[in-house]
C-alpha cells in the first residue's frame, strides 16, 4: 500500500471511529437570520434605558447578515443594537442549546430573555454561548455592539510617532451582525473538535487522531 492509500486509510478509519458512538451526533442547527429590528444609539442611551428589556420606538427592520455602513447610516460610528424574537418548539427545549455568531463588528454584547449571556471583541472570528438554561418558548435577543475605532482595535487608530494626532488606518469601518447567527441543539454529547496529525517518515505513515468530546448531561443531584 503506498503511503497516500494508508493516510487515506486512517483519515477514514479514523471518521468512523467517531461515527460509531453512539451518543455523538451531529448537532442540529436553527437558523436566525433574516429580518431583525435595529436602531443605532448615538447618545449611548441604550444601556441606561435597558434596552435589552425593552426595545425602544424608533427600529427599523434590517435582514441579517447585515452592516449599518449601507445605506443612510453609510459614515456611522458608535453603538447600534439589533433585537430579534424568535419561538423554541419543545423539542428544543430540555436539550443542550448554543447561541452561534459567524461574525460581529466589532464589540458585542449580548442579552436573551433579559439576561446577559456574554461579550466578544473582534471581527472575524466566531462564537457561542451556551443559552440551555435561559431558553424559553418565546424569546428575545438583543446584541449591542460598538464600532468605535481605538488605539487598541484591529483596524483602529494608528498613532504617528512624531506627532499626537490619530490616523486612521486604510481600512472600511463598517460595524454589524455581519455573519450569521444560528443555534445549535446537541444531545447528551457532542463532538466539540476532532485533532487528526499526520506523519511521514519513508515509507512509513502514522496517523494521530485525538477526539474531544463535551458530556452536557446534567449531574444527578447528591
Amino acid at each position: 500500500m503506498s503511503r497516500r492509500a494508508f493516510l487515506f486509510a486512517a483519515l477514514f478509519f479514523a471518521s468512523l471511529f467517531v461515527l460509531a458512538d453512539p451518543r455523538a451526533r451531529a448537532a442540529a442547527r436553527v437558523d436566525l437570520d433574516g429580518a431583525w429590528q435595529f436602531r443605532t444609539d448615538p447618545s449611548r442611551e441604550g444601556e441606561a434605558r435597558r434596552w435589552w428589556r425593552q426595545a425602544p420606538d424608533g427600529l427599523e427592520t434590517v435582514h441579517v447578515p447585515h452592516t449599518w455602513n449601507l445605506g443612510r447610516h453609510d459614515d456611522y460610528e458608535g453603538t447600534a443594537w439589533y433585537f430579534k424574537s424568535f419561538e423554541a418548539p419543545d423539542g428544543l427545549r430540555g436539550r443542550q442549546v448554543e447561541l452561534h455568531f459567524g461574525a460581529t463588528f466589532y464589540r458585542s454584547r449580548v442579552w436573551l430573555n433579559g439576561i446577559e449571556v456574554g461579550a466578544h471583541e473582534g471581527v472575524h472570528t466566531a462564537y457561542y454561548f451556551d443559552i440551555t438554561s435561559l431558553l424559553r418558548r418565546v424569546n428575545t435577543l438583543a446584541v449591542r455592539i460598538d464600532n468605535m475605532p481605538t488605539e487598541s482595535t484591529i483596524p483602529g487608530w494608528a498613532m504617528r510617532l512624531r506627532f499626537t494626532n490619530n490616523v486612521w488606518y486604510d481600512w472600511w469601518h463598517y460595524g454589524g451582525i455581519v455573519r450569521s447567527v444560528w443555534l445549535t441543539v446537541n444531545d447528551a454529547a457532542l463532538i466539540r473538535r476532532q485533532h487528526i496529525r499526520t506523519r511521514v517518515d519513508g515509507r512509513h505513515a502514522e496517523v494521530a487522531d485525538r477526539v474531544f468530546l463535551e458530556n452536557t448531561t446534567p449531574r444527578p443531584s447528591p
